[in-house]
């Protein structure tokens, strides 16, 4: 029961009674006080939307007529409701209607004509509860109550004058470079983007965010359109659900810009205001889109007291200072939404190097070098914007999103990272970049359902950016629903045919369904749209799956015509997974040790730490101990020096288990524990998992199978539910059939082996681990007895490892078994 209705007191037979002897129509509650509303709703700690959203449930309006009377999505209206309910600690609108009638009934300020529905609640609130026993025919009594006070809406009526109305949506379309000159095409849209970031800040008007408004024009193809007719604008307002457009002109006269703004009713089509702004030169314009955003505030009829007391700094305080800056920052944001992220790179680099303060810049250049694989870059970016927030104003919507992205980098702030986006999201529901980030974050959390609702807030709102598109597929993906991951992004692209990320999700999705057919088409129309050696990543793992090991290998290398150094280490990888793959050790060391080293020069130290880890794996598969476990060291000092979690605790394991080979038992112990208190302190399901599989590891390496067993099991049963193969899904699944064959449960174990060699997908981030499990499967088929299934097996795996390192030991294996079982009698049965 809620805080509030215990208050109340139970409502007894007496007060049911004289409710139904009311003669009139019951009227609504009345918020006869604002004080009084507002003192419940802090009370609680109730947001300015959500007090909105209250609002119009005590008139009795229905989820669909908040939607519409708020312009806002049914999913975003459940949300803030299930928020309400919840720090009200209630469970329906009826609770909640006694909850603000007790809170205005306390202040003393309901007036006294209140319906007798009022005095049936004031006469239970005097009245204590009964003896225990007529506790349970009240609980009864109470719910048919509740039920014909949900069926009658005793609270419906016509709104009252004293119910604030909604906010109003207001749209900034780009503006129309009239002189033609080529110096104020950029402000085209970069005048309504500075003016979209001014007007975001208040709270008396609901600003859609530019790329809301680029969507809206993509999709009736109104990019490059210069001037709109009046039916384009009905049209972008009903696609936006705006109340308001806002449209203009730039032009130079008399050696002046001159700006024109147009405001405008979206229903009607009516003009409100138009307003004139003369500028010397850039420089001025960037402090007159302030005035300007005043001037279209004033014009749309906001109290005058509200207005006063809402946000209003100047746009130059939340961005920049200089014109020329932001010009290119409005470039890299225009680059960043095709996908093409070197150029935004490029341009927002030029930006801070005019202006060395610019925040908003650094965080956009932090994105940028995520997409791109330079994660020290984007630790140093988002540590330079979170260092440049001290200098914005407290709670703006910029503070909020930097902060986010900068706890973003660590597990253990993943918690403050979630509340700094919820914080843009109070007062901003529909924001995409918090929307979005909450997704991936609920992603890295593996809370897949929470990361496909945050996505889908975006989506359902009109939003035409891939990225909430790339989140809710890969989400789809982790739960296994790949078809409609596919659907999503084959949808999004025959509506922007030219979007590189996208390109790259759907060709991904395509090799984990095994289509590789699919994948290679799309790859070759990605090519013919950038035209530039990327794509041999993706077309490599296609060639090894369809055309074999060297195909991939001379495709891989396309790679190191790319300039950018994270080309070459991902080139480096893919042939260093190639050469395991084919049991060349040799060659899987040497493509690590000069990527590991490329990668330390360049202070990409998540890279050299990958590196270092798959080099000491390699050398502990060849018994070269000594060498093995000076690499994990190494692997553990980088992966530690960069602030990776999950990197940090893969070096780790890796480190322990090379430990326990060289029977160094005080070390892998030590290790153990520094695991362990990793793990109870990360978020999210995956620290644990990886310390159970940790712990099943170590107990197998000092020959405890028996204890192994159980405690892989409980990892595996903690994998995300998708059924596509990808490192640690090959890795934990090995190690459990491993486990299985060694305690004699062969059959266990082949079901384990055939986890692997059954799924679709890429196998080739296993490296070796694919071809050991083909062999470990022929040797338990023989266990078995099912000798035609094991010589097949090994003469899979003999064909998969056919340009091996000489002197190999599973070689060995697999021809005595060859040999053996050739000549068994009655092997054909």
């Amino acid at each position: 029961m809620s805080p509030c209705l215990r208050e109340r007191g139970d409502v007894g037979m007496p007060a049911f009674r004289r409710f139904f002897r009311r003669t009139g129509r019951p009227g609504p509650l009345r918020v006869n006080n604002g004080d009084a509303f507002a003192a419940c709703g802090e009370k609680y700690g109730i947001t300015a939307r959500e007090g909105e959203i209250i609002r119009l449930l005590l008139e009795g309006k229905g989820n669909r007529e908040i939607t519409e009377t708020l312009f806002i999505s049914d999913h975003t209206v459940k949300n803030h409701i299930q928020h309400i309910y919840r720090k009200f600690g209630i469970k329906n609108r009826v609770q909640l209607v006694q909850c603000y009638r007790a809170a205005l009934e306390e202040s003393g300020r309901l007036p006294a004509e209140t319906s007798a529905a009022n005095g049936a609640f004031k006469d239970a609130g005097e009245r204590h509860a009964g003896p225990r026993r007529a506790a349970l025919p009240a609980t009864l009594l109470l719910i048919v109550f509740a039920a014909v006070l949900v069926a009658w809406k005793p609270w419906a009526g016509k709104p009252r004058t004293a119910v604030r109305p909604p906010i109003p949506a207001l749209a900034v379309l780009d503006f129309e470079n009239l002189s033609d000159d080529p110096e104020l095409e950029k402000w085209v849209t970069g005048l309504p983007l500075l003016l979209t970031t001014d007007l975001l800040q208040s709270k008396l008007i609901r600003t859609l965010s530019d790329d809301a408004v680029y969507g809206a024009l993509k999709k009736f193809n109104l990019i490059d359109r210069k001037r709109y007719s009046r039916e384009e604008l009905r049209r972008l307002a009903k696609e936006m659900r705006a109340d308001y457009l806002l449209t203009g002109s730039l032009m130079k006269a008399g050696g002046k810009i001159v700006v024109t703004a147009f405001l405008q009713d979206a229903r009607t089509g009516a003009p409100i205001r138009t307003e004139k702004v003369e500028c010397q030169d850039e420089q001025e314009l960037m402090r007159g889109t302030d005035r300007l955003a005043r001037l279209v505030k004033s014009g749309l009829n906001l109290a005058s007291a509200q207005a006063q007391a809402d946000i209003d700094l100047d746009v130059e305080v939340l961005t920049t200072s200089s014109a020329l800056a932001f010009k290119y920052y409005a470039e890299g944001r225009r680059y960043h939404r095709t996908g093409d992220y070197q150029q935004a790179l490029l341009m927002l680099r030029k930006a801070v190097e005019l202006d060395p303060e610019f925040a908003m810049a650094y965080r956009g250049m932090s994105v940028a070098a995520r997409n791109l694989g330079y994660f020290k870059q984007e630790a140093v970016f988002k540590q330079k914007a979170f260092d440049l927030s001290a200098r914005l104003p407290e709670n703006c919507r910029e503070w909020h999103l930097i902060r986010g992205d900068y706890y973003s980098l660590s597990e253990a702030t993943y918690t403050q990272a979630v509340e700094a986006y919820n914080r843009v999201l109070e007062d901003n529901p529909d924001d995409l970049i918090a929307n979005n980030n909450l997704g991936m974050l609920f992603y890295e959390l593996e809370d897949f359902e929470a990361a496909l609702r945050y996505a889908d807030i975006p989506i359902r709102g009109g939003i035409d950016n891939p990225f909430p598109y790339y989140t809710k597929a890969i989400s789809f993906s982790a739960l296994g629903r790949y078809e409609e991951a596919i659907r999503l992004l084959v949808a999004y692209h025959e509506n922007h045919p030219a979007n590189r990320l996208i390109f790259q999700a759907l060709a991904t999705l395509l090799i984990e369904a095994n289509d590789f057919v699919g994948a290679g088409a799309a790859i070759e129309r990605a090519v013919a749209v950038f035209p530039d050696p990327s794509w041999a990543y993706l077309k490599g793992t296609v060639l090894f799956h369809t055309q074999g090991a060297e195909a991939a290998r001379e495709e891989y290398r396309r790679l190191f015509l790319m300039e950018e150094g994270t080309w070459w280490l991902r080139a480096h990888m893919r042939l260093a997974y190639v050469a395991l793959a084919e049991g060349r050790f040799g060659e899987a060391e040497e493509e690590c040790l000069n990527a590991a080293e490329l990668a330390e020069t360049i202070g990409e130290l998540e890279w050299a730490s990958d590196f270092r880890c798959l080099l000491g794996q390699a050398l502990l598969d060849e018994g070269r101990l000594d060498a093995a476990l000076i690499e994990d060291r190494k692997a553990v000092e980088r992966a530690q020096a960069a602030a990776s979690d999950y990197r940090l605790r893969t070096a780790i394991h890796v480190q322990a288990q090379a430990c326990i080979r060289a029977n160094d038992l005080v070390t892998a112990e030590a290790l153990t524990r520094r695991f362990q208190a990793m793990a109870e302190a990360g978020p999210g399901k995956r620290p644990a998992r990886d310390y159970d599989f940790f712990l099943g590891v170590i107990a197998l390496e000092k020959g405890r199978a028996a204890e192994a067993v159980p405690l892989i099991e409980k990892a595996v049963s903690q994998l995300p539910p998708g059924n596509s193969l990808d490192s640690q899904k090959i890795l934990f699944h090995f190690y459990l059939a491993s486990a299985r064959e060694k305690t004699g449960d062969f059959t266990g174990a082949a079901a384990a082996f055939e986890k692997i060699t059954g799924a679709p997908g890429d196998r080739l981030p296993g490296g070796d681990l694919f071809a050991r499990v083909v062999l470990g499967l022929a040797r338990v088929e023989e266990k078995l007895g099912r000798q035609a299934r094991a010589l097949e097996g090994y003469r899979s795996f003999l064909a998969l490892w056919k340009n091996a390192d000489p002197g190999r030991p599973e070689i060995a294996e697999a021809r005595g078994r060859v040999e053996a079982l050739s000549g068994a009698p009655g092997l054909n049965k």
